[in-house]
């Protein structure tokens, strides 16, 4: 038997945050994020949770279940009460909510008659601890601002009002010691004082504002249609303001969804700001002196996806794409590194034990490390890899029914790790498009010609009565058997299906007018000099009337009864 000439490869490019919302405190000692990954070694559940770094990484708190997330942190100045936000609903199997219910939480705060529970909105935090507020407009847009006093658990209904963007750090102290609100309404922006409003005359519309713990100094972003983004300095007393930095265009497809570009963070004194430019972070005076650029390409090559400054604007901290945190020093722009790169597991293609098998994620190998894949407590062959790619054996030794975890390592093991949990199956039988990504979708499948010299496709079609093969994963044991990370014999006795499909129909039309021919099945089992793959080799049948059918294969479902149905293309010359 040969084999096709031409290599397997498989392409994918999937982006994910695996680090989010990063918030810290007045001194910039304690870090809070949201993440899905788990610290090393626990058996903590893989939705967002909240996570601080103060000398170390600890779980600060985690849902009961999986169809909740905690997502964007808040902590006060000084760090003594924190909280988040409860995204009900977040993914039920491959279902996941577009605006799911939200609600927040406190921690370190004894709130009377608590209201939090009944508000829906994200929740936002006062530096000093006193107030809350449950929002945010661009989220859940019909929800209108709670204001909640913490010490008092009263709820003032902020009716007509938005916050502005994501409504962070929006809290400030006027001089008369009484607590301002940076928000919006028809008009404009404003700052509300226990209904008393200051109106605050911007030059453009702002996608997302900061300001200052003295309620004296705002830095927005703004993003108007056939503009560039600009960094804006608005002074609140004399209503000055000077443009610090100017962004790219504004893509015209955003259109009335304009996301921040420069993502600002403020200082609590409103002298200095962090920003984001081309996905690096930047630091800067409010007065427009001081510029330096923090992060580059040369120190932070993938880039940043979140950071935070402390309010004291010594220390910034970072996230990357490929799994660091970075904690950098204002002063000395010194980086150190708290968490090194982490493979990030997105998705496994099939379930079944023997079967070369794929898992796509991000991070998953650098350079020329070779990644370990471990599945369940046994070390899996490793086939090939890139950052997105891992192709790999499943080991023989996996039992049906078992609830299996895998995981990905490289280098130094990092704090955090991801994980993947599934349930063994005998068969998870799934076609292969050597051209393809396997997670490319369905049909999926692309035969070879009998001579195994080309593939089937709707301009060279297979004759009726050609054998043609396709490639499988995921169609279970075989006889006689092979160890795990044993290829596939080149020559020799073939290594059968123990089990082969119930049927394998053509969706189409006979010359004799039957419908759904059978094809019948020359040959399914393991394919020769390789690793874990299947090949089945099936003959056309004569007298079809379309050239281009669904071929449909049922297998057995051993563990749950019913059939596996896996569908591909199948092109056939008519005569």
């Amino acid at each position: 038997m040969k084999k096709l000439l031409l290599p397997l490869t498989v392409l994918v490019s999937p982006v994910f945050a695996q680090y989010t919302s990063l918030v810290t405190t007045r001194d910039g000692n304690q870090l809070y994020f949201s993440s899905s990954l788990r610290l090393r070694g626990t058996n903590e559940v893989d939705v967002p949770k909240i996570f601080r770094y103060s000398s170390a990484f600890d779980l600060v708190q985690q849902p009961a279940h999986s169809s909740q997330a905690f997502v964007e942190p808040e902590v006060t100045a000084d760090g003594s009460i924190a909280g988040y936000t409860v995204q009900t609903g977040y993914c039920i199997e491959s279902f996941c909510t577009a605006n799911p219910p939200v609600n927040g939480v406190i921690l370190g705060a004894y709130i009377p008659d608590n209201p939090l529970p009944s508000l829906t909105g994200r929740l936002r935090l006062s530096r000093d601890g006193k107030f809350a507020m449950a929002c945010c407009a661009g989220l859940i847009p019909e929800i209108e601002p709670h204001l909640i006093d913490l010490r008092t658990g009263s709820v003032t209904d902020l009716q007509g009002y938005g916050a502005i963007g994501d409504g962070r750090q929006a809290f400030g102290h006027l001089a008369n010691s009484s607590s301002a609100v940076l928000l919006m309404d028809a008009t404009g922006p404003l700052l509300w004082d226990h209904g008393s409003i200051t109106r605050l005359h911007f030059s453009h519309p702002p996608i997302v504002a900061r300001m200052s713990a003295d309620a004296r100094t705002i830095v927005y972003e703004s993003g108007d249609q056939g503009s560039h983004y600009e960094l804006i300095v608005h002074e609140v007393g004399s209503g000055a303001e000077h443009v610090l930095h100017q962004g790219p265009l504004v893509p015209a497809e955003y259109g009335n969804n304009v996301p921040p570009y420069f993502q600002p963070w403020l200082s609590d004194d409103g002298s200095s700001v962090l920003f984001f430019a081309n996905e690096q972070i930047a630091f800067e005076l409010t007065n427009g002196s001081g510029t330096r650029v923090l992060t580059t390409a040369t120190n932070v090559p993938e880039g940043v996806i979140s950071a935070t400054l402390s309010g004291d604007a010594t220390t910034a901290y970072a996230a990357t794409p490929q799994g660091r945190i970075l904690r950098i020093s204002i002063p000395s722009s010194q980086i150190e590194e708290l968490a090194g790169p982490t493979p990030q597991l997105f998705q496994l293609q099939n379930s079944a034990a023997g079967s070369v098998n794929w898992i796509s994620g991000a991070t998953l190998v650098s350079g020329s490390a070779v990644p370990q894949v471990q599945v369940g407590n046994l070390q899996a062959p490793v086939i090939a890899a890139t950052p997105s790619l891992v192709k790999f054996q499943i080991p023989w030794e996996i039992q049906p029914r078992d609830k299996v975890e895998v995981r990905v390592q490289w280098g130094l093991p990092p704090p955090f790790e991801s994980v993947l949990t599934f349930t063994a199956a005998t068969i998870d039988a799934q076609f292969l498009n050597p051209l393809a990504s396997p997670f490319g979708g369905v049909p999926a499948g692309l035969a070879a010609h009998q001579d195994f010299r080309s593939y089937v496709t709707p301009t060279n079609p297979a004759l009726p009565g050609e054998t043609i093969h396709y490639y499988m994963s995921g169609i279970g044991p075989v006889t006689p058997a092979l160890a795990t990370g044993q290829r596939t014999p080149a020559s020799g006795p073939l290594h059968h299906a123990v089990h082969l499909p119930v049927f394998c129909s053509v969706a189409n039309v006979m010359a004799s007018g039957d419908t759904f021919p059978k094809a019948a099945i020359r040959f399914l089992g393991l394919a020769p000099d390789y690793l874990g793959l299947y090949q089945m080799d099936l003959q056309v049948p004569d007298g079809l009337v379309n050239a281009d059918s669904p071929l449909s294969c049922g297998f057995l479902d051993l563990e749950n009864g019913g059939y596996r149905v896996v569908v591909t293309d199948l092109y056939a010359r008519v005569e």
